[in-house]
């Protein structure tokens, strides 16, 4: 009899510790982000802001170059790493789709497509997150 109760000690001690390492880590994970979220909320203005600035250049008809779209590629890339947790699933496919769009030629990129992935990025960050 005592020995099974020595063996149910240890298998729940095991489990302990194992409980006690994967709320750890989720922990630090939900840790990392609230901090992504108080980053969001700080900068999703200044990036609508921009993203707003090229589309309306694009459809004013000034000058698409190699210059916007590396400016729009680096600004892309930047909000993907600052709030890639709070990234949906099909904000990474418009991310993908629009970096792909943006690897063409500029004289070669849909400038409708391009417009339309924008709106989309600029209706994103009208988004709060809490």
């Amino acid at each position: 009899m005592l020995e099974y109760l020595s063996i149910v000690a240890n298998v729940a001690g095991v489990l302990g510790l194992i409980l006690t390492v994967v709320l750890l880590i989720r922990s630090e994970t939900l840790h990392k982000i609230i901090a992504q979220k108080h980053v969001y909320n700080s900068d999703k203005d200044t990036t609508k802001l921009k993203l707003r600035a090229i589309r309306d250049g694009i459809l004013n008809d000034e000058v698409f170059n190699a210059r916007s779209v590396s400016t729009l590629r680096t600004l892309l890339y930047s909000s993907n790493e600052k709030f890639n947790r709070l990234n949906k699933r099909r904000d990474k496919q418009h991310i993908k789709a629009t970096l792909t769009l943006l690897n063409c030629p500029p004289d070669q990129i849909d400038i409708r497509v391009l417009c339309n992935e924008l709106d989309y990025f600029i209706a994103r960050y009208e988004r709060e997150e809490y």
